[in-house]
């Protein structure tokens, strides 16, 4: 980084960049640049239940999804993950847990949620006020 760079003020809270945005700071004189990734936020998922076995078409809906996103259910990797745009991520939703599997097949559940998270470069969306989906 340049020294001419160093009294530049870098984002922060209060800064000007907007939800869904990446701000990129640099030097003027030289190659060397930042990008600020949003943390993605998720808004919605469409439709929120479907089969254990997975494999169903998901919709999200939220802010900050960026190229090399990845959804994860509890623990478990959605497939086909696509970034539509920053505002829409479309995924297959795996396969509930073996786990959760034979705990459905004693009739310990009649419905298993899992929670959503958004992985992206800048970050995992909120994991203390997450969506769920349900396998049925």
């Amino acid at each position: 980084m340049c020294s001419s760079d160093l009294a530049r003020p870098r984002p922060g809270p209060g800064s000007l960049v907007t939800p869904g945005q990446a701000a990129v700071l640099g030097c003027s004189h030289c190659s060397t640049s930042f990008a600020y990734l949003p943390v993605p936020t998720l808004r919605s998922i469409m439709p929120a239940v479907g089969a254990i076995s997975g494999g169903t078409d998901v919709t999200l809906h939220g802010a900050g999804f960026a190229p090399g996103a990845v959804v994860l259910f509890d623990s478990l990797p959605a497939t086909d993950v696509t970034v539509v745009n920053p505002t829409t991520l479309r995924v297959l939703a795996p396969a509930a847990s073996q786990v959760a599997k034979q705990a459905r097949a004693s009739g310990a559940l009649h419905g298993l949620s899992a929670a959503v998270l958004v992985r992206t470069p800048g970050g995992t969306s909120d994991a203390t006020t997450p969506l769920y989906f349900t396998y049925l």
